[in-house]
């Protein structure tokens, strides 16, 4: 869901001129590219038993890094 949103600010920015709404798109991306990335967070469709609260709270937490 993190990505679709993302997904849908960059399609706005692009269609709309936002170069905010590209940015923050990007950021998510990003942020959920860390959050996997770190190790922290592996859910269950890899083999772990972290659920959507859990990536939110490693997404956020990537987010709050920047």
């Amino acid at each position: 869901m993190i990505l679709s949103a993302a997904m849908m600010l960059d399609w706005l920015g692009e269609r709309h001129g936002l170069r905010q709404c590209v940015e923050a798109a990007a950021l998510l991306e990003r942020a959920v590219d860390q959050a996997f990335a770190s190790g922290k967070i592996v859910t269950p469709e890899f083999g772990g038993k972290d659920g959507t609260a859990a990536v939110t709270r490693a997404v956020i937490e990537a987010l709050g890094a920047k």
